[in-house]
């Protein structure tokens, strides 16, 4: 860094002219710098767009109260919600939808009703086979007397008499 302060300081490098004719020898930078002002004049035309605009809307502001606008745009957006709910593509799309919601809604309940009635029926199934199934065991068992009460089926094996 020091020889380079110092080659500045006394002298040492001049500037000049360069050697190679820039737009004549390298065609591409040619090309990027006409790329270049087309893009600066792009953006100049953009930007003189955006100060008009924004000096429209500025003069109208200046105009208009904030009430007004605030009415305005209250206005406008019951509008759009009204046409939206009675006549547009979404009104109808979102009726179809509440249709269709209620309609499911309706076999959801009626499926309800549909699982509780077996449910019931299930219970019901199920008692009558534990009161059949005792009836049953009743009935098989009737001969042994011995099977409903074990004090009696002791009280005869105990009074059988040995055979010597």
């Amino acid at each position: 860094i020091a020889v380079d302060e110092e080659m500045t300081l006394n002298g040492g490098i001049e500037f000049g002219k360069p050697e190679i004719a820039v737009d004549e020898e390298i065609p591409e930078l040619r090309t990027r710098k006409e790329t270049l002002r087309a893009l600066q004049q792009k953006y100049a035309a953009e930007e003189a767009e955006w100060v008009r605009i924004k000096e429209h809307y500025q003069g109208d502001a200046a105009d208009a109260s904030v009430a007004e606008a605030e009415a305005a745009v209250h206005a406008a957006g019951e509008a759009a919600r009204e046409e939206v709910r009675e006549g547009s593509a979404s009104g109808a799309l979102r009726k179809a939808c509440e249709e269709e919601h209620r309609k499911l809604s309706l076999q959801i309940e009626g499926l309800e009703a549909l699982a509780r009635s077996a449910e019931d029926a299930c219970r019901h199934a199920d008692r009558a086979r534990y009161q059949v199934a005792a009836r049953l065991e009743q009935m098989d068992t009737a001969h042994l007397p011995h099977v409903a009460s074990p004090h009696r089926l002791i009280h005869q094996l105990v009074s059988v008499p040995a055979a010597n």
